[in-house]
Parts: C-alpha cells; structure tokens; sequence
C-alpha cells in the first residue's frame, strides 16, 4: 500500500522541539526518530539503497547528557557515509554545528567492526541533539530497524521507498503494523 510520503529534511533554523507530554522521571525523551530507506534500481542486477536516519533528542540531566555526547554509526556492509552532520541546541535556542574534527572512522571499533564515531559538545540540561546521517548500502534483501528504546520517543517514523517492479515485505511487532 502506498501513504504520502514525506522526504527527512534538515531544517535550517533550528528551534526547540514541541513537547507533548511532560514524561516525569525521563532523562532523555526522543523527540523524533526517523528512518528513510529508499531503494534504487541499478543497470546491475542488484539495487542499492540509501538509509537516513534522522533523530533529535532532548536531555534533562547529567545522566542523559552523559549518555547522549557521543555517538557510534555502524559501517558494516555500507558502501558509502554519504552524509553526517549533528549539532546542538541549548535551552536559551543557541544552535552549535558540530566541526569534522568530531567525526572519526575506527576501523574495527572494540572488536565489533567498523564505525564512525563521533563526539558531541555543549550538551547542557534541557539542550537537544539533532543528528543525521545516511548511509548508502549494496544490501537490499535482509535487514532490520529497531524501535525499541529505555527511553520515550515523542514522534518516530519509518519510510520505505521503492521501485514498483520490487516486493518488500516488512514485519512489525509490539504494535508496529505488518507491511508489504
């Protein structure tokens, strides 16, 4: 089935998000996690996909800033880190970008493979990280996103884009519907 389909954008100016319920004892609150999966066909016989991931977090406390001022993307099986940017928000609406000096790329990360790490600063109590990235894959047929966190997500979103000449088949638990 088909549903309006709306692109991840960067948003230029940058304000503090909306919070819709006061979620007490949170010390970090997801105020929107999104994912954007866009398949593409290819004169070869495999498609390739681009992956975006977007997400703004709010931190309340010292723990959630602790938690949140560092971040790990995954490289396993990505062609390509076709993009990256994370910035900051304080709670007074200063808006700081994070510089390429903050980004690394660990060939093999504490055993795990690769990743690209990276380094986030001016978290402060009530301030919000926004991070996205898309990555561009040669792996179509299998995967998964999980969207389960120890802490409450306001909005998430998850789109899939497609070729009409593909069958996708997605599978949804805990109260995610089943797709295909």
């Amino acid at each position: 089935f088909g549903q309006l389909y709306e692109p991840i954008v960067w948003e230029e100016q940058l304000v503090l998000s909306k919070l819709h319920a006061p979620f007490p004892g949170a010390s970090s609150i997801g105020m929107l996690y999104e994912i954007d999966i866009d398949v593409r066909d290819t004169d070869r016989s495999i498609p390739f996909t681009y992956e975006t991931h977007h997400t703004i977090t709010r931190v309340r406390d010292q723990t959630a800033i602790d938690r949140h001022n560092k971040g790990y993307i995954s490289m396993y099986n990505v062609d390509s880190l076709v993009e990256l940017k994370v910035r900051v928000i304080s709670a007074e609406g200063v808006v700081k970008e994070m510089p390429k000096e903050s980004f690394k790329y660990i060939e093999n990360f504490e055993d795990h493979g690769p990743f690209m790490i990276y380094a986030v600063e001016g978290l402060t109590p009530g301030s919000e990280i926004e991070v996205l990235y898309k990555i561009k894959t040669m792996d179509l047929y299998f995967g998964r996103n999980y969207f389960q966190f120890d802490y409450p997500i306001q909005e998430a979103r998850f789109s899939i884009v497609s070729p009409a000449t593909y069958k996708l088949n997605a599978k949804g638990y805990n109260g995610f519907e089943t797709i295909s």
